[in-house]
C-alpha cells in the first residue's frame, strides 16, 4: 500500500483523450442532477410549511446534494490548475500535433473524418482555454457563461457554501446555463 514512486502521469494524446472522457462522464451527471435540483428547489416552500418530516428531509437532501454535485462537477471540468493533470486549463493549451493525433484516434472509432474530429477538438480547446480560469478571473469577464461558471466554481470552493443548508447567491439560470453548455460539450 506504500507508494513506490511518483504517480503515473498521462501525457499528450492519452491525457487529451482521458480528459474528454472525464468531461463526458461528468456531463452525464449534470442533467439528472439539474432536474432533481429543479424539482427539489421548487418544493422548498412546501417543505418548510409541511409537517411531513420525511418529505422535508428528502427535499433538503436532494436540493443540497444536487447543487453540490453540479458545482463540484463544474469545478472539476473547468479546473484552472496548471499542474500536469487532467484539467480544462491543460486541455486548452494542447499543441496542434496532439489534437491531430487525438482526431485520428477519434476518427478510427467514429463515423467522422479526421478533419471533422480535428475541427471539434480545436473548438473544445478554445472553449476550455476560455472558461478554465479562476473564479475571480471569470467573474470579471463580460460573458454570462464566464460569470456563471465563476459562481459555480466559487460555490464549490467555499466550504461555508457547501457545508451550510442556507441559500447561496446562485440563480436557477446560472445553473441551467452551465448545465446546458456542459451537456452540449460533453456529448
Amino acid at each position: 500500500m506504500f507508494r513506490a514512486g511518483e504517480p503515473f502521469r498521462l501525457v499528450g494524446t492519452g491525457r487529451s483523450i482521458q480528459f474528454l472522457r472525464g468531461v463526458f462522464a461528468r456531463a452525464s451527471m449534470c442533467l439528472p442532477a439539474f432536474y432533481y435540483f429543479l424539482g427539489s428547489a421548487s418544493a422548498h416552500e412546501s417543505a418548510k410549511s409541511t409537517d411531513d418530516y420525511p418529505f422535508k428531509i428528502a427535499q433538503t437532501y436532494s436540493e443540497f446534494s444536487d447543487l453540490s454535485t453540479l458545482t463540484l462537477v463544474c469545478r472539476k471540468i473547468f479546473d484552472h490548475a496548471t499542474k500536469p493533470d487532467l484539467t480544462g486549463a491543460n486541455f486548452g493549451k494542447l499543441p496542434d500535433h496532439v489534437l491531430l493525433q487525438h482526431a485520428k484516434y477519434w476518427a478510427k472509432y467514429s463515423e467522422k473524418s479526421t478533419d471533422e474530429c480535428l475541427s471539434a477538438l480545436v473548438f473544445l480547446r478554445k472553449f476550455f482555454s476560455e472558461y478554465s480560469k479562476s473564479d475571480s478571473v471569470l467573474l470579471k469577464k463580460d460573458g454570462w457563461l464566464h460569470k456563471r461558471i465563476g459562481l459555480l466554481k466559487q460555490h464549490a470552493d467555499r466550504a461555508a457554501a457547501h457545508l451550510s443548508l442556507e441559500d447561496y447567491s446562485l440563480d436557477i439560470l446560472d445553473i441551467a446555463h452551465f448545465t446546458a453548455s456542459v451537456t452540449v460539450v460533453g456529448k
